[in-house]
This record gives C-alpha cells, sequence and structure tokens, in this order.
C-alpha cells in the first residue's frame, strides 16, 4: 500500500496550484474521498468549530456530473487541525464559490478526469514524489498518519467513513501494529508506573534473640544447694542440713 510521508505532501502541496492545495491536505490528512471534496459545499465548513459535514459525493457517470450521498450512505462530521482550518479560510476568502468550495479556474464544478490529468500528475512529477502515487494514495497516507499517532482503529473508521470496523482493518489492517504487542507494551507500562508511583516499605530489621544467662546465688552460712535434673526442686543434703544444728 502507497503512502508518503508530511515532508512529500507539503511538497506535493506546494507543487500544485495554489487553488488546489487545500484539496491535498483534506485528502491527506481529513481523509476525504475525490467525490467527497468535489461535493464539498461552503456551508457544510465549520471553521469555528473546526468540523467539516461530508453529506455527498460528486460522481461523473458518462459525462455527467451526479450528486449522490457519501460511499457509506451516511453522512458524518470530520474534526480539522488547526494548520487546515486556518488554510480554508484563506481558500475561502481567495477563490470563494457560492456552490462548491473547489472548482474549476472557470468556476465550475470539478471532474475528475480533467483534474488529474491536467493539476494532480503534474503536480505530482515536479514535487519529486513517487510518479506512480494516485490521488486515493491520499487516503492511505491519512490512515498511516492517524495510526503513527496511536489513533484506534475505531477513530480511523469514523474518519473515514466506512460502514464498520471490518472494512477499515481489511482495507487497511497492514497499516495498524499488532493490537496484542500494543496491549503486551501497555501492560508493561502500567506495572513500571504502579511501582513508580508506590514507595516500598523500610525493611525492619530483625534483631536475634539471645536468652538470658542465669546466674546462680550467692552462697549463704556455709549452705551448699545441689540442683538435680529434670527440673526439679533443689533440695538439701542430709549432711549438710546436720551440720547447721551443730
Amino acid at each position: 500500500m502507497r503512502v508518503i510521508t508530511p515532508a512529500e505532501i507539503v511538497r506535493l502541496a506546494i507543487a500544485i496550484h495554489p487553488r488546489y492545495e487545500a484539496v491535498i491536505y483534506l485528502a491527506a490528512y481529513a481523509g476525504l474521498r475525490w467525490g467527497e471534496l468535489a461535493a464539498l459545499r461552503p456551508e457544510r465548513i465549520d471553521l469555528q468549530r473546526g468540523s467539516i459535514e461530508v453529506c455527498q459525493s460528486l460522481a461523473d457517470v458518462s459525462r455527467a456530473l451526479i450528486t449522490q450521498p457519501p460511499k457509506s450512505g451516511k453522512s458524518r462530521s470530520v474534526g480539522l487541525p488547526r494548520f487546515l482550518r486556518d488554510m480554508l479560510a484563506d481558500h475561502l476568502g481567495e477563490f470563494y464559490s457560492e456552490n462548491y468550495v473547489f472548482t474549476s479556474p472557470m468556476g465550475e464544478p470539478l471532474r475528475r478526469s480533467n483534474w488529474y490529468r491536467r493539476d494532480f500528475k503534474p503536480a505530482v512529477i515536479a514535487s519529486g514524489v513517487d510518479p506512480s502515487l494516485s490521488f486515493h494514495h491520499l487516503r492511505s497516507t491519512c490512515v498511516a498518519l492517524a495510526v503513527a499517532e496511536g489513533a484506534h482503529p475505531k477513530a480511523v473508521q469514523e474518519r473515514l467513513g466506512h460502514g464498520s470496523i471490518r472494512i477499515t482493518l481489511d482495507t487497511y489492517g497492514e497499516l495498524f501494529p499488532s493490537l496484542d504487542e500494543r496491549l503486551r507494551d501497555d501492560l508493561d507500562r502500567a506495572r513500571i508506573e504502579a511501582l513508580a508511583a508506590s514507595a516500598r516499605p523500610e525493611p525492619q530489621i530483625v534483631v536475634p534473640f539471645e536468652p538470658r544467662k542465669r546466674t546462680e546465688p550467692p552462697a549463704e552460712q556455709g549452705v551448699h544447694v545441689e540442683r538435680t535434673t529434670r527440673f526439679e526442686p533443689a533440695t538439701l543434703t542430709l549432711a549438710r542440713y546436720a551440720d547447721l544444728f551443730r
């Protein structure tokens, strides 16, 4: 799957006519399809909130331009980075049209085949990016940029206007890192943060027990005390007992 870098996006946007600079950035950073960009009307842009309401698509069918719902059949709101909001404000001031945000130099709706041949492919060559780059590759680039910033697949699905998250993963799954690898890294990080936040208690110093030494009482009045084994009470021998009364 072909994607380009942010630096290549800038080179491509500089190489194309200023009238279509915002087209390049909207495709690469907002993920709009060609038909959605061609059908975008000024009233669908909310510069104050920084969002675009995508509710129509313009298709060239047998040389006739037909307005129809987006591919998913549902409208969606797409948030704009601040730089892109400012760029659209400048664009509307310089190239304003009551009908469409992006038009031909004559103020007519854009036809994909004409615009592709007249403006897009020459800009690709002049910018020095891969000559095989197609306009749809800018939409793939939007996914790659979102994934690099850690966007959840659900958020990418909503931005692209896919009918289900399965379509997003089936189409752009190779751009997403392994979810299990991310979970593994998140669990490691959670434990490291927990250890850093929890101070471990100081270890207690255990003093080894030392039994007291028993001291023998001093002998008094010549009395000799003999101790027997097995903790029997001490007794005076008969001989010593008789000596006391002599």
